[in-house]
């Protein structure tokens, strides 16, 4: 069975993102500029009006290009860069060149420089009001990498982007309960051109920005390519109130090239190749990294006078190619403040051999660089216990559901026979791979400055040092045993399992926003949280019958399923999370011909957590009914809107 885990984070609870702004923030600075020129009669139908959106729509609140949040990658973009590229796509979706395409494919190999071209993109859009939305996928959270999101995250954007715009989708949103859950077709049709359709036309453009859409994932292996050619259909951008515009960003695939170039969508895309990289702009971007390495670390001597040297710049930017990730790697392992020897980084560099780049492995410099990384931070004749912390630190990095912090990665990566301490972690010897203190600090929370590590360190083929090889299939395994003993410790001893009489008295979660929700999720047992809401995610991953799991799932299965689920509800886990736990593992157990005890405990529990889930629904409608009910005035937005119109 595939379950779609990113439901599972977004309605569950709010404690992952410790460190990202509460609702109420967030909220409020996207409702800024809107309310400094709009004058409402009640702001408690504001809110009310942002709860409705918040509870309904299955959205991805990250996913915006300038999303607050901790993984949020590393934009490298220098000024009078990539200007020709950057004027190319305003002119398009100003409108000032001759009939405009709907959609601009901007497409090239991994480490162009695609999402900092779509991000500077949006920031400018922005700041001249036109951008209606945006949706950054990204390979390592995994919510944003769920294609089910987007229309819902779109329309939950232009709610916001205009009043209008809002009152429409909200009376769509209330309409029906959940109503992310509608297929992919359903959710454009119902959430944006319905509820649109009928409003006042005018002649502004709206531009939506989406970047990495090739990296998506979900069950229908078609959803991403569903996406573009909705996005391209007459059916969207004949009923709409505005002039829409597009941006897409991908990896140049096969499958894009031919949706792009078939005959129904030729006239309707305008392509651009951001793999056509100017060597000046790489250049530029190295000179200007690395001049200001000797001053940020107060070196003085004559080796850094005019440093670097244009013989050795030059070379760097031949190796670079059409990488702006190669070039950014460099001038990272460079300019570590960890080694304070750039000139001696420098050379390790130029003397990497120089692999020539082919249809096989375009990434052949690249891969020489990253190992190089790892051998220097991992030389040989080292402690076999660096390397064994190293796969487990780096390999849980590549495969948790969320980012977690230091501390909360480093209790997630030990195992009973090769414990951990957050001091020894890792990924503070790989700063010009991974993001992370100078300093040992165990609620940072370290990510990748690139998907092209994960995508390297994860393939045989291309990471080619067993010793730095992560196998997906082994690290899952381990995630799951991990995941089921930190339960299993956190947990109070019941051998009962949940009846139905257990869900009839069970205490209902208030309807709380996650920032409200966080309140309960405390940073020193992140680790144990994590375990609760995405042991079963990771159990879909491992091979059925394996016996070590088998071993750790019975046991908790047989003798601490109650105590699960009343940590998880307490905690304010969302309820559909909460059944499809329970339904995944039923299926795994069932394809491992396990016990009949523990099939039984499994089967009773799926009938409770769909009781428990359907009270759970029942209650947070009949609360946000009361809330709407509780307007003081009565009045709609947009009533209030036509208001003012008249009195203007």
């Amino acid at each position: 069975m595939s379950i779609n885990w990113m439901a599972f984070r977004r309605r569950s609870t709010g404690y992952w993102m410790n460190y990202r702004l509460p609702l109420a923030s967030k909220l409020w600075k996207l409702f800024t500029g809107w309310m400094r020129s709009q004058s409402f009669n009640s702001h408690h139908s504001i809110m009310t009006t942002a709860m409705l959106l918040e509870l309904r729509l299955q959205r991805a609140p990250d996913a915006a290009y300038n999303s607050p949040r901790e993984d949020q990658p590393a934009p490298y973009y220098l000024h009078d860069t990539r200007v020709s590229l950057l004027s190319a796509i305003t002119a398009w979706y100003k409108n000032e060149v001759p009939k405009p395409a709907r959609l601009l494919w901007l497409h090239g190999p991994a480490g162009t420089g695609k999402s900092t071209i779509a991000r500077k993109v949006a920031e400018v859009a922005d700041k001249d009001g036109i951008l209606g939305g945006s949706f950054f996928f990204y390979r390592e959270n995994e919510e944003l990498r769920d294609p089910s999101s987007f229309f819902p995250t779109i329309a939950y954007q232009l709610a916001f982007f205009d009043p209008v715009y809002g009152e429409a989708i909200e009376g769509a949103v209330s309409r029906e309960a959940y109503a992310g859950h509608w297929p992919i077709r359903d959710q454009l049709q119902k959430l944006i051109i319905d509820p649109l359709r009928g409003l006042p036309e005018s002649s502004k453009t709206v531009l939506i920005v989406v970047d990495a859409i090739d990296v998506s994932k979900s069950k229908d292996p078609q959803a991403a390519s569903t996406i573009l050619q909705l996005l391209m259909d007459d059916a969207l951008h004949d009923n709409l109130p505005f002039k829409l515009r597009i941006l897409v960003t991908s990896r140049t695939d096969s499958q894009y090239q031919t949706i792009f170039s078939s005959g129904l969508y030729r006239k309707r895309v305008a392509i651009l190749d951001a793999g056509e990289v100017d060597a000046e702009d790489i250049k530029r971007y190295l000179e200007t990294s690395l001049k200001a390495v000797p001053s940020s670390m107060n070196l003085t001597s004559d080796t850094y006078w005019n440093w670097p040297d244009a013989k050795p710049l030059a070379a760097l930017v031949q190796r670079s190619g059409k990488l702006f990730i190669y070039a950014a790697t460099v001038a990272r392992f460079i300019s570590d403040p960890t080694y304070r020897s750039p000139q001696k980084r420098l050379e390790v560099v130029l003397g990497l051999r120089q692999d020539t780049a082919d249809a096989a492995n375009p990434y052949a410099a690249l891969d020489g660089l990253y190992l190089q990384v790892l051998r220097d931070a991992l030389p040989e004749g080292r402690d076999p216990d660096d390397i064994t912390a190293f796969k487990q630190i780096v390999g849980s990095m590549v495969l948790l559901r969320e980012p977690m912090t230091i501390n909360t990665l480093t209790i997630l990566s030990s195992t009973e026979t090769a414990p951990l301490q957050s001091q020894d972690n890792v990924v503070y010897r790989l700063h010009s791979i991974i993001l992370a203190p100078l300093e040992p600090n165990e609620y940072a929370v370290p990510r990748f400055h690139h998907p092209s590590f994960a995508e390297f360190i994860t393939n045989s083929d291309r990471c080619t040092t067993p010793d730095f090889f992560i196998d997906i299939p082994r690290h899952e395994r381990r995630l799951t045993v991990c995941c089921l003993q930190l339960m299993i410790d956190s947990l109070d001893f019941s051998e009962d399992g949940i009846t139905m009489a257990h869900v009839r008295h069970v205490k209902l979660p208030p309807l709380m926003s996650p920032s409200e929700r966080r309140k309960t999720w405390h940073i020193p047992e992140m680790h144990s949280h994590y375990s609760h809401l995405y042991w079963a995610s990771h159990l879909s991953e491992v091979p059925a019958g394996d016996e070590e799991v088998v071993r750790h799932f019975a046991t908790f299965i047989t003798q601490h399923l109650k105590a699960w689920f009343d940590a998880v509800v307490q905690a304010g886990v969302q309820s559909l999370a909460v059944y499809l736990s329970i339904k995944v593992a039923l299926e795994w157990a069932q394809q491992s011909c396990c016990a009949a005890e523990v099939l039984e405990a499994l089967q009773d529990a799926e009938k409770s957590t769909s009781i428990y889930h359907a009270r759970v629904v029942e209650q947070n409608e009949r609360e946000l009914e009361h809330r709407r009910m509780s307007n003081p005035n009565g009045q709609t937005r947009r009533e209030n809107a036509q208001r003012r119109t008249h009195t203007a």
